[in-house]
């Protein structure tokens, strides 16, 4: 009976901290292996290309932020308008962890990654839209907003609002600049508000 170890869970765990950190195309297999204490055979076991550990590493975290800020966040018991702003404050609460542009961090290597990698990212993001685009078209339906609220416009736009939000509060290591994403981002649906 083989003998089950950790290795393929500790390369995948360092990965993702590396990626994170320095970005996809900064970070080489060797330096994954050396923060793993894994061997290029173990590797080649588990993953057959760095392209390949990429891709698992967005499954990875894409799992870790559905089962954690994105079903609470957005669950049926929450009022469909306050889930946008509960996703927010968990992000900022929690600190949701800056890895939370870890997407983005993908995106941004976009002109150097491989159409693999740059899909799963999207795919990624995708998830986090339909979320903010099925609370708006909730509360279109609950006529909390005028039936020509953009639903899929508006969740776009707040993506994008928390995803900036946690690139600048990376970039300029101040998290205080989440302080105020949950306040302002009710602007964003505002002017459909019945």
């Amino acid at each position: 009976m083989p003998r089950k170890t950790d290795t393929k869970e500790r390369i995948l765990t360092e990965a993702m901290a590396l990626i994170r950190d320095r970005g996809y195309c900064s970070v080489g297999v060797d330096d994954i292996l050396k923060a793993a204490n894994a061997g290029k055979s173990s590797f080649y076991h588990f993953f057959e290309s760095k392209e390949a550990l990429g891709a698992a590493v967005l499954d990875a975290y894409s799992r870790m932020a559905d089962e954690g800020i994105l079903r609470r966040a957005f669950a049926f018991d929450v009022p469909p308008l306050e889930r946008p702003l509960r996703f927010a404050e968990m992000i900022r609460a929690e600190g949701a962890p800056l890895e939370g542009v870890f997407a983005g961090l993908f995106a941004s290597d976009n002109g150097h990654v491989s159409e693999v990698i740059r899909s799963k990212a999207v795919e990624m993001i995708e998830r986090v839209v339909a979320q903010f685009e099925r609370a708006f078209v909730e509360a279109v339906a609950r006529m909390e907003l005028y039936p020509d609220a953009p639903s899929r416009r508006l969740a776009q736009a707040c993506v994008c609002y928390c995803e900036g939000a946690l690139l600048m509060a990376r970039l300029t290591e101040n998290r205080e600049i989440l302080d105020q994403v949950s306040p302002l981002m009710r602007g964003i649906w505002k002017p459909y508000l019945v």
